[in-house]
């Protein structure tokens, strides 16, 4: 019906400019790249928030933990992964005959060997963080890990050593993370504390502490007194991260629902757009920093039993372009149901941020026209 209004309305344009003396067409063609620009404000931080909350379903989220606290204030997506690696008094043979050294030295005692007062203990098992369903071969870029040693007075005294996954590390001090029941997290860095050095791709990770006194440590009466003992350890967890290899992927949630994105219900359905649009392109602009960095665009969809259409479109700027040639049109007028699934394919090296804001701020539509019209 919408074919033949028009048909109607030229044809009766075109007798009204043309002479009966001349040649009426019997067709007319339109071409055109019309373009349509208009602003957004589309939180794709919104559509990804289930597949970052996700990351952490293993976490218990309270208690002493493990537990991962959200941060409120930085500008990309963070997270603290938290857990008491051991809280409780210093008691037992060892710490006795401590206590009893310096009672007979009257009031403090240089211990000639080191003394284990605490090892043997249950390990602290930090759950995996699998981001396979929407990522694939990359790795955490800027994560960083403190230790805090806290309690009673001994504690100046006292070294800690923390086997994670076999790898050892000794540290002394005093410092307290304040954490231990905080749930929202509004500062941009991690509480001071003792840094240590860590490896953290992901994987599981099986903490075993071991608290002892170095030969040579003095120990006074004051420091025996009601002894006690907290060791904290929190990875600070910004999600950047980095391709391991060329082809690392990151998946942009479904935005199309399953549905052929031209409308079509039967592979016997005609392609409206396609009937009228030689090639078509959407650019979405994004706010801030650009996110992504070494990557491209790639929109596959895959029929069943057909071959699968890939569409690919080097990243540019702080921008997302989706470009549609003739060829791949054509490919799509002859494929059904043509559902596109949207990734970032990224090069060894690239990096991938994904910000705490990260939204849409305008998208343009361009499209090449070419259609006749039979009058």
């Amino acid at each position: 019906m919408r074919k033949q209004i028009i048909s109607l309305a030229l044809a009766i344009l075109v007798l009204s400019f043309f002479a009966c003396d001349l040649t009426i067409p019997s067709a007319i063609e339109i071409k055109g790249t019309p373009e349509i620009r208009f602003g957004a404000n589309l939180d794709i931080g919104d559509l990804l928030k289930d597949m970052v909350d996700g990351l952490f379903d293993n976490f218990s989220g309270s208690g002493d933990g493990p537990k991962f606290i959200k941060c409120t204030n930085t500008d990309i997506n963070t997270f603290i992964i938290y857990s008491v690696v051991l809280e409780q008094p210093i008691v037992g043979d060892e710490f006795n005959n401590l206590s009893e050294a310096v009672n007979l030295l009257g009031g403090s005692h240089s211990t000639p060997a080191s003394i284990d007062l605490i090892s043997g203990v249950t390990p602290i098992e930090i759950p995996s963080i699998d981001f396979s369903e929407f990522l694939g071969g990359f790795s955490f870029a800027d994560f960083k890990a403190n230790m805090y040693i806290s309690g009673s007075s001994i504690v100046n005294a006292l070294t800690v050593e923390l086997d994670i996954n076999g790898e050892k590390i000794s540290r002394k001090g005093n410092k307290s993370s304040g954490l231990k029941n905080v749930v929202e997290y509004s500062e941009t860095n991690l509480p001071e504390g003792i840094e240590i050095p860590f490896t953290f791709d992901g994987n599981e990770i099986t903490i075993v502490p071991r608290v002892y006194i170095e030969a040579d440590t003095v120990i006074n009466s004051a420091m025996l007194s009601n002894p006690t003992i907290l060791i904290e350890i929190a990875i600070w967890l910004p999600l950047v991260l980095t391709a391991d290899n060329d082809g690392a992927k990151f998946e942009f949630p479904n935005l199309f629902s399953g549905s052929d994105l031209f409308g079509r219900e039967s592979p016997e359905d005609p392609n409206p757009v396609g009937d009228i649009v030689e090639w078509l392109s959407l650019e979405i602009k994004l706010s801030g920093t650009n996110p992504f960095t070494n990557a491209k665009l790639v929109v596959e969809s895959k029929p069943a039993g057909q071959t699968p259409i890939v569409i690919e479109t080097p990243f540019g700027g702080n921008s997302l372009n989706f470009k549609i040639d003739e060829s791949d049109m054509e490919k799509i007028n002859s494929s059904y149901p043509f559902i596109p699934e949207i990734s970032l394919r990224f090069d060894q090296g690239g990096k991938l941020s994904l910000p705490r804001s990260f939204k849409a701020t305008e998208f343009a539509f361009i499209a090449r026209l070419g259609f006749k019209i039979d009058l």
